[in-house]
């Protein structure tokens, strides 16, 4: 679970991909949460990296491809005016968020599935969407 905490940085680090390659910040903690997903994972790729670059969320090839121009898939414009990564939904705009294994709708009144998820900033009412239709682009998810 996440949670709060002070932890050692770097503002200005060059980071580097294959090719690819990107001023971002570094933040260093014990990531023991990520470590229990898998013993392999080095670190996390915040979007303070990948929005610098076209990317494509490979899910059945489980990978990122970074530089994605050409690629086969859907084309969804991102909006990062807010510092958080947004799509646009028939539901509205949505923020991407790689960790997350459903839909959340924030603000969203009860609707028989109301729920209090724990932020940062403490806790927030939402409803974990489990039954909708969310179309982005011309695909459509259930």
């Amino acid at each position: 679970m996440a949670g709060v905490g002070t932890v050692s940085g770097s503002d200005d680090v060059r980071l580097r991909i294959g090719t690819k390659a990107a001023a971002t910040e570094l933040l260093f903690t014990n990531m023991e949460t990520v470590r229990e997903l898998s013993k392999d994972i080095r670190g996390v790729l915040g979007q303070t990296f990948l929005s610098r670059f076209d990317y494509l969320l490979d899910l059945r090839g489980r990978r990122v491809v970074l530089g994605a121009q050409g690629q086969e898939g859907l084309r969804a414009e991102m909006d990062i005016s807010t510092r958080l990564p947004t799509v646009f939904t028939s539901l509205g705009r949505l923020v991407i968020d790689s960790g997350a294994d459903r839909l959340a709708l924030f603000n969203a009144g009860n609707g028989g599935g109301g729920n209090n998820l724990r932020r940062s900033n403490g806790l927030v009412s939402a409803r974990l969407a489990n039954d909708l239709r969310l179309l982005i682009g011309y695909l459509v998810f259930r």
